[in-house]
């Protein structure tokens, strides 16, 4: 999952939160919102309302269909609110920095209305639109509740399914199924060197290009977590703008899933996922490449310690990616398969958790895998 924006709003949300004191979300309209409108100013208060009960939560929410929530995901239910989770800050602050802006409420049908948000600042600022996202509005049981627009987009898409792998792809599409074999194999070849009994049956979109897979999140303008690949765990999901079948780093996501991984951090996660993913290819050797020239020339804040909290300046990419792949590699020279395995299932949630956790497999102390770490990169310089 590759974040191009991630770091700078992080760092915007982290430098504003704890300014934010209201317990509200102020929700702004245009002037072609007119909720004297019964039906539009009822689907008005239902966003409001879903917006001031925490739509980070994973409680059931009343202003959600009831269809949607009842399938059991164990997420959160709005497709939508997924990538700020990555802002690691509540919803008030969340709203109260990029202000909620109905664009439109319109009819699509008699019982169902498009509301049309645009995210904001009140200053100028290079990130002034975060977003514009598409929810629906649907009438259950009398009353007006929001729903994913993913129905309506891939509601007369085409579906393949290879064993636990369920493909979804747009009409015309010219399903290739050499390629989804390929992905079974190379899922399978993981799943029995990591010792994974089962894989959970995953679904898999394809999509064209990235805005057409932030379509299928909601979002009419795709900023926010700009990427070419996401998957969602609790809904067994992978979205894809590779125009391929075979997409390995995802698929690395959904397997890890099937191991217990709730403690495992982004950077190893995404780290684990590019080692046994991707390893070998070009794509692999550049983006460490990058990192191996900025650590070993002491850029500004590429320290090890930085590295290990995510924390370094930005440079174009995303040092998570291979942060975590040369710790992999470390780990796969010292304990091979049964040490990624280890990996996968500690908790590495903070860089201090990584570094005892690398220990215990290595038997290296701190001193000793920082200088395996530059050996490491050394030998990806071109």
């Amino acid at each position: 999952m590759k974040q191009l924006f991630f770091i700078v709003l992080v760092v915007l949300v982290k430098i504003s939160f704890g300014q934010i004191k209201s317990d509200s979300i102020d929700v702004f309209i245009s002037g072609r919102v007119d909720t004297t409108n019964k039906d539009i100013g009822e689907i008005y208060t239902v966003f409001k309302k879903y917006l001031q009960t925490r739509p980070d939560s994973i409680r059931y929410n009343t202003n959600w269909n009831k269809l949607e929530q009842s399938k059991g995901y164990k997420g959160n239910i709005a497709l939508f609110y997924t990538p700020f989770y990555n802002l690691g800050a509540d919803p008030q602050t969340i709203f109260n920095i990029w202000k909620p802006f109905i664009l439109t409420i319109e009819p699509k049908s008699k019982e169902k209305y498009l509301l049309r948000v645009a995210l904001v600042k009140s200053e100028e600022s290079p990130d002034k639109l975060l977003t514009i996202l598409n929810i629906n509005a649907v009438f259950e049981n009398g009353s007006w509740v929001l729903q994913n627009t993913i129905v309506d987009y891939i509601d007369n898409w085409n579906t393949k399914t290879h064993k636990y792998l369920k493909y979804q792809f747009p009409q015309g599409y010219p399903f290739n199924p050499e390629l989804a074999e390929k992905s079974i194999k190379h899922c399978d070849s993981i799943a029995q060197i990591l010792n994974v009994d089962n894989i959970d049956t995953f679904t898999y979109f394809i999509c064209n290009n990235a805005d057409e897979m932030g379509e299928l999140f909601g979002y009419e303008y795709y900023y926010l977590n700009y990427t070419k690949g996401l998957t969602v765990k609790w809904r067994k999901e992978i979205y894809s703008s590779n125009n391929s079948e075979y997409y390995p780093h995802e698929f690395m996501h959904m397997i890890f899933n099937s191991v217990n991984s709730d403690s495992i951090s982004y950077l190893i996660e995404e780290g684990l996922a590019c080692f046994l993913g991707e390893y070998g290819t070009e794509k692999y050797k550049t983006q460490i490449n990058k990192l191996a020239y900025d650590y070993l020339n002491q850029k500004p804040t590429y320290t090890f310690d930085n590295l290990l909290n995510n924390v370094a300046s930005w440079n174009g990419y995303q040092t998570a990616y291979p942060v975590g792949s040369i710790l992999a590699e470390i780990v796969y020279e010292k304990s091979g398969y049964i040490g990624l395995r280890t990996l996968i299932e500690s908790n590495t949630q903070t860089s201090s958790q990584i570094i005892k956790t690398m220990q215990k497999i290595t038997k290296r102390n701190k001193k000793g895998l920082e200088k395996e770490f530059r050996q490491k990169l050394s030998g990806y310089i071109n």
